[in-house]
């Protein structure tokens, strides 16, 4: 990764972001573009950065601490164990998706998906708070999600 990025973006990570394509010398369209930068990983030698989960987690860093990245909404959550598992939680039991069903996943790549675009929310920024909710389910997780339920069927 480290090579790569020295040989064809001058070492620089932001460089790659300003300048996915990189046989261009101006900035081209996909300039802070999420999708071309997300295939630029995808194409080029970037082992530690072009799986699937951790491609998408380091645009969302990207996007949250170094620049706003467009249409960053269109990079889908990733979906793991611990998406599965507090997806299935969610559901109240009436969902057992197998978290390593390949099929399962990108149902609930899909799913997710819909429930951001229905709700303004970006799908690879909300695997960090889902995330968390699974960590704490047993500790407080499940009373908090009760709690603020409560509170907007209240409002």
């Amino acid at each position: 990764t480290a090579a790569t990025l020295y040989e064809r973006w001058d070492g620089d990570p932001r460089q790659l972001l300003e300048r996915p394509a990189i046989d261009t010398e101006s900035q081209p369209a996909g300039s802070f573009d999420a999708p071309t930068i997300e295939r630029a990983i995808t194409n080029h030698d970037f082992p530690g950065l072009s799986g699937r989960k951790i491609r998408r987690l380091w645009l969302r860093l990207m996007h949250g601490e170094i620049q706003p990245l467009t249409r960053i909404e269109t990079i889908a959550i990733p979906v793991d164990f611990y998406i599965v598992e507090i997806t299935n939680r969610l559901s109240g039991g009436q969902t057992a998706f197998d978290p390593s069903d390949r099929d399962h996943q990108q149902t609930l790549r899909q799913f997710w998906q819909l429930v951001c675009q229905r709700n303004d929310l970006v799908p690879v920024q909300l695997y960090k708070p889902l995330w968390l909710l699974h960590k704490g389910w047993d500790d407080g997780g499940r009373t908090y999600l009760a709690a603020q339920l409560e509170e907007l069927r209240a409002d």
